[in-house]
C-alpha cells in the first residue's frame, strides 16, 4: 500500500486483426463486443517472486 502498482503480467500480441465488432444497446446501457485474431502471443508473468515467460506463434503453430 502507498507505492506504485506493479504489474504481475504483461501480454504482447503481434499481427492482430479485428475479427468482429458488435455494438448494441437497450434502454439503460450501450455495449460493445470485439473479437480479435492474432498471430503471436507472448506473456511474461511474475508470481510469488518467480518469473515465467511463454510465447505461442499461431501462424507456425508452435512455441516461439
Amino acid at each position: 500500500s502507498g507505492g506504485s502498482p506493479v504489474p504481475i503480467a504483461t501480454y504482447t500480441f503481434e499481427t492482430v486483426f479485428v475479427a468482429s465488432d458488435v455494438i448494441g444497446s437497450d434502454t439503460s446501457a450501450v455495449s460493445e463486443a470485439v473479437q480479435f485474431m492474432f498471430g503471436k502471443l507472448t506473456s511474461d508473468i511474475t508470481f510469488g517472486g518467480a518469473s515465467y515467460h511463454s510465447c505461442w506463434d499461431q501462424v507456425t503453430n508452435r512455441s516461439c
